[in-house]
């Protein structure tokens, strides 16, 4: 059996993917197969909260990447002037 917390561990093969969309969408494709092979609410659930705490990693991983971007352009704004 595959454990969940593995499975949606933001290291895996989610790292390779370049784009933020296509990780999300990887992330719910895999969340989809793990909701299919759950025998019980209990380990639905333990998948449920596996996929969040991916998704969440996620998220906050790419508003920083957004956030230092436009810092970086901002300041090749301010020096153009």
């Amino acid at each position: 059996m595959i454990n969940p917390a593995t499975l949606f561990a933001p290291g895996t093969a989610l790292g390779a993917m370049a784009t933020y969309s296509g990780q999300v969408a990887a992330l719910h494709k895999r969340y989809g197969a793990a909701a299919k092979r759950a025998r019980s609410g209990k380990a639905l659930m333990k998948a449920y909260r596996a996929h969040k705490k991916a998704h969440e990693s996620l998220l906050k991983r790419h508003l920083r990447e957004e956030l230092s971007a436009a810092k970086r352009k901002g300041r090749a704004l301010d020096k153009k002037k």
